[in-house]
């Protein structure tokens, strides 16, 4: 007797391998939703075991002092950014009795902690994890809902008294400080140069014979696409922080996305806010009229000069933009003001 082997058709493989499809996909998904929830429950356990230190340590009472030593310290000693520590810090005392909500990331509990009043940051998680939204849904909701102490209120006018302008900050680009972090491992620390950004490079090259931890030093371009570093004469502290940036967008009349060349070849994009000012939310008219100021203040321009120093309470960092035009060079922030599109905070 014959026996025929039996084929199987296309449909019955393309049904087979949508289910090894879907079934993969889950078990993906599975797994990327335990680890998501395991690094938020680490982030809230560091927090917390952070301040029962602070607290045992001084009962009672806060003292800052230590408290910047034992957060300085860890940093040094793990590796870890000291503002990753006070986020987990923040996060602990924001949420003292936390569990893990099953659609929230660190990312929406990172702009939780910036809501002050304990009410609206609980009501806000609520919403957010049963309305699923991402990360920038929820940011945009923190900006319309969640006031806080910085002077926003709905219905805010901008009146043009209310518009004293602003000494602006301005270094030199290509400017930077030497720093030697301190490591836990074995082998010599090296030398870093300290781009900002949280961003640093070896200072391994020519020119840094000689130099020593903390020194101001400028970088020099040299033939074959290779840098000197030199020991910068008359450059201070507010020098530092200053670079060339392209504008990639407005996001609103104080904020913008821009890639920011930070030099020997590094760049970092980054969200931008404009130091010292508040624009109308971008859901107003007067929101939009400072966005659409702010493109065409820009649009004409090959690039920007920033400087910056810190980033504030949503991760942006502070900057000044000064940007060339017919008249001269301009100071974007003043520029706002002058125009009535913003107002001193």
């Amino acid at each position: 007797m014959t026996t025929t082997a039996l084929t199987p058709t296309r449909s019955a493989l393309m049904g087979g391998y949508t289910r090894l499809r879907e079934a993969v996909k889950k078990t993906l998904l599975l797994a990327q939703q335990r680890i998501e929830r395991e690094k938020v429950l680490s982030y809230w356990r560091t927090g917390d075991l952070i301040n029962r230190h602070l607290r045992r340590a001084y009962p009672g009472k806060k003292d800052a002092e230590y408290g910047r030593q034992v957060v300085l310290r860890l940093s040094r000693d793990l590796e870890i950014g000291e503002k990753v520590l006070y986020r987990t810090m923040r996060f602990a005392e924001s949420f003292p009795n936390f569990s893990a909500r099953r659609n929230l990331r660190w990312t929406h509990y990172r702009e939780l902690i910036a809501v002050s009043d304990d009410k609206q940051r609980f009501e806000l998680a609520r919403r957010a994890e049963e309305g699923d939204w991402t990360t920038g849904r929820l940011i945009e909701k923190i900006k319309t809902e969640a006031r806080e102490e910085d002077g926003k209120s709905k219905g805010r006018t901008f009146p043009p008294g209310d518009r004293a302008l602003l000494q602006p900050r301005k270094g030199v680009p290509y400017t930077y400080r030497l720093a030697r972090p301190e490591k836990i491992h074995p082998g010599k620390a090296g030398l870093k140069i300290d781009l900002g950004f949280s961003s640093r490079k070896d200072a391994a090259m020519k020119g840094a014979e000689g130099l020593r931890a903390g020194e101001i030093v400028v970088s020099e371009w040299v033939e074959g696409d290779t840098y000197r570093l030199k020991r910068a004469s008359g450059k201070i502290e507010a020098d530092l922080f200053t670079y060339y940036a392209f504008i990639e967008r407005a996001v609103d009349g104080d904020t913008v996305i821009a890639e920011v060349d930070l030099g020997f070849g590094c760049s970092t994009r980054q969200y931008l806010r404009l130091r010292g000012i508040d624009a109308p939310e971008l859901d107003t008219p007067a929101g939009k009229r400072a966005k659409k100021f702010v493109e065409s203040e820009l649009a004409g321009v090959p690039y920007v000069t920033i400087s910056s120093t810190r980033s504030d309470k949503y991760d942006r960092y502070l900057a000044d933009i000064f940007y060339s035009s017919g008249s001269g060079e301009k100071f974007l922030t003043n520029e706002l003001l002058k125009a009535a599109l913003a107002v001193r905070i």
